[in-house]
């Protein structure tokens, strides 16, 4: 076997039964050539291995809560644009229709039932006045 990295390169492709003495001479030279012993650097690649999958995790986990928020904020612009539609119809502030709507989630009752009654009494005002 060769000392050099080339060689050990071609001797791990060309006979697969050096591949653990040839990966150990490796990190032999490199810890060698970076000052430290075999064991730190052996220690170093599994610290770094598990660095990646803690760094996975994360990016998955971040993933995951930017989902949620979208998914959130998405809902949050669908509830008031609703509420301003039925603001604006009805006459009512958006305030006072979420309100309604926070009622209506209380009671069991449906929003657009709410709706429909808040338009209806706006029109009838309308007509008495």
């Amino acid at each position: 076997m060769g000392n050099n990295i080339i060689s050990m390169l071609f001797e791990i492709n060309a006979d697969s039964t050096h591949v653990g003495a040839a990966l150990k001479l490796f990190e032999e030279q490199i810890a060698g050539s970076l000052g430290i012993s075999e064991i730190s650097f052996h220690q170093f690649n599994v610290a770094t291995a598990e660095a990646g999958k803690d760094l996975l995790y994360i990016g998955g986990a971040a993933v995951g809560l930017g989902g949620a928020l979208f998914a959130a904020a998405e809902k949050a612009a669908h509830l008031a644009e609703e509420v301003g539609h039925v603001a604006e119809k009805s006459g009512a502030t958006a305030e006072e229709v979420s309100t309604l709507k926070f009622a209506a989630d209380r009671v069991g009752g449906s929003f657009d039932s709410v709706a429909t009654g808040l338009t209806f009494l706006a029109r009838n005002l309308l007509i008495s006045a």
